[in-house]
């Protein structure tokens, strides 16, 4: 993946673990691996990002995004695509007992921005990362409208799904934590009567 590559990173407070998105036996999964002994452990999800503790992993079905949004998906994995909207969406992984639950679904996210995206199969999470204390993260929830643009949402929340609210929509971009609950973002803001005509089909008409 040409975009986010295989997300290796470092394993914090670990001086020679590395960890690494693989594609084996047709499944997304990734590989803890120690650099000066080779030995590895297999996980059995692919991560995004890691806790600052290193205990936890956020990710995202990559599957779903190599479908919606190839630039940050993963071709060739036999994983499903199509996940009902209820059962998928961003998943927190335990990184001692390999185990992963869904802290919020695309279901619930769509629910909350009450936007017609939310009977639109198109949609996706994708750049869940924690904040410094690994008690928050900020993700985007897109789709792509009529006019074939791209529509973003900037969501924070706790790290169990609660307390779940918007920081920007509409064009939202690049990103990183200034502190536990400052970040910086790249968007842009318009009027709200502009960015509620942007989300009408009408607008990808010729005219």
């Amino acid at each position: 993946n040409w975009q986010i590559g295989a997300r290796a990173q470092w394993m914090p407070k670990k001086d020679n673990l590395i960890i690494y998105n693989v594609l084996r036996d047709g499944s997304l999964k990734s590989l803890i691996v120690d650099v000066a002994t080779g030995k590895e452990k297999e996980l059995h999800r692919p991560i995004f990002s890691l806790s600052p503790d290193g205990k936890r992993a956020l990710t995202v079905n990559y599957a779903r995004l190599a479908v919606n949004w190839p630039a940050y998906g993963y071709a060739g994995s036999s994983d499903n695509c199509d996940t009902d909207p209820s059962d998928d969406g961003i998943w927190l992984i335990d990184m001692e007992k390999d185990k992963s639950r869904l802290v919020l679904s695309l279901e619930e996210i769509a629910d909350f921005t009450n936007s017609w995206s939310a009977q639109n199969a198109n949609q996706f999470v994708v750049i869940p990362k924690f904040n410094p204390s690994g008690k928050s993260f900020v993700f985007y929830y897109r789709y792509f409208l009529p006019d074939g643009a791209l529509y973003s949402h900037l969501f924070f929340c706790d790290v169990d799904g609660s307390n779940l609210h918007a920081l920007a929509e509409e064009k939202v971009s690049h990103f990183d934590w200034l502190s536990d609950d400052t970040i910086m973002v790249w968007t842009r803001s318009l009027p709200s009567s502009v960015v509620a005509l942007r989300k009408k089909e009408w607008m990808a008409s010729p005219l």
